[in-house]
């Protein structure tokens, strides 16, 4: 409880000053509309998305019922657009780490570093993405199935880059990203996604082996325990 009103407040510290302030419409409607849905992040990764009500998320955003309302239709309208957000930025940062020039186990490993980071950065959103979006219904599946079909296709994107041959069948892919999935989700699930960092060498590994074989997946496993020994603590 402690935690929640803490972390309510901090959504509430981006409240706009009341009465005249120059500010326009539209900068105000962005404005809470983004408190919005870092109140629903919150609540949904807390209480569950059947659990959370529009009074929470009124009172955790610092808007109102009308605000709510004038933005979103609904509480599912705003939980899907959370998710969409939230896919498009993990993807964004996925993205923007990938370097066609490095070797396929650098690209890898500074890929996985950078989705693992989001998650950790944005627990309450990696929630929502991972574990809450399988309890909203079939449009919020839906948006889980196309995050991890894009991983999937960078993966495919990436092997063929790197001109690897004597692939696996293309469904390869598929599986892999499948299997981090679930990892993810078990550590999100219980609470312990700052495990992930630790356990990226072994994820790398897994993310590799069908591409490149045992021993090298092996081998970018080994320096991917050896950046990660040397960097500071997060």
């Amino acid at each position: 409880m402690g935690g929640d009103a803490k972390t309510g407040r901090e959504v509430r510290k981006r409240q706009l000053p009341s009465g005249r302030h120059g500010l326009s419409r539209e900068y105000v409607a962005a404005n809470q509309r983004e408190r919005i849905l870092d109140a629903v992040a919150l609540h949904a990764s807390r209480s569950g998305y059947w659990g959370m009500s529009l009074d929470s998320i009124a009172a955790a955003s610092g808007t109102s019922r009308r605000t709510f309302y004038t933005l979103f239709e609904s509480k599912e309208a705003a939980f899907l657009t959370l998710c969409d957000v939230t896919a498009e930025q993990m993807l964004a940062t996925v993205y923007a780490a990938y370097d066609s020039s490095e070797p396929l186990a650098e690209r890898g490993f500074h890929c996985m570093a950078a989705i693992i980071g989001f998650l950790c950065e944005y627990p309450d959103r990696a929630n929502v993405i991972f574990v809450q979006v399988l309890t909203a219904g079939p449009a919020a599946v839906t948006r889980r199935d196309l995050a991890l079909q894009h991983l999937a296709d960078l993966v495919e994107r990436a092997v063929s880059d790197g001109g690897e041959r004597d692939l696996p069948p293309s469904t390869t892919a598929e599986a892999v990203v499948g299997g981090l999935y679930q990892i993810i989700y078990g550590r999100i699930l219980n609470d312990r996604v700052s495990e992930l960092r630790d356990l990226m060498p072994e994820m790398l590994f897994m993310l590799l082996m069908p591409y490149i074989g045992h021993r090298a997946a092996a081998t970018a496993r080994a320096r991917a325990t050896e950046v990660l020994s040397a960097a500071p603590p997060s």
